[in-house]
């Protein structure tokens, strides 16, 4: 989750089941990208994400998460080894017991 000014933006990589007991009634959870405009909607209650005016705010905000996660990489590996955006932040959310341990 990275938040600016007045948006927030949830990006889940998806990929793995859930164990916390929360199932969302799909077998693998697929990636999704959410984007909530807090100043018409503090609840949170419409995805904005896939509105066309806000195509470039979701490829900032994923820039500025994928940034942050390349300068404060957990795993063993390089920080950057794909140009794909979806990759890298698909390995970089992956919890501990998924990633081999090495946090």
């Amino acid at each position: 989750m990275v938040r600016a000014d007045r948006w927030k933006l949830i990006y889940s990589a998806g990929g793995r089941h859930r164990r916390d007991g929360y199932a969302l009634g799909r077998t693998v959870p697929d990636r999704s990208i959410r984007l909530y405009d807090l100043a018409n909607d503090p609840d949170e209650m419409t995805d904005v994400a896939s509105r066309a005016e806000n195509a470039a705010r979701v490829r900032e905000m994923i820039a500025v998460l994928t940034d942050h996660l390349a300068r404060t990489t957990r795993g063993p590996w390089p920080a950057v080894e794909s140009e794909d955006v979806d990759h890298f932040l698909g390995r970089e959310l992956l919890p501990a017991e998924y990633r081999g341990g090495n946090c």
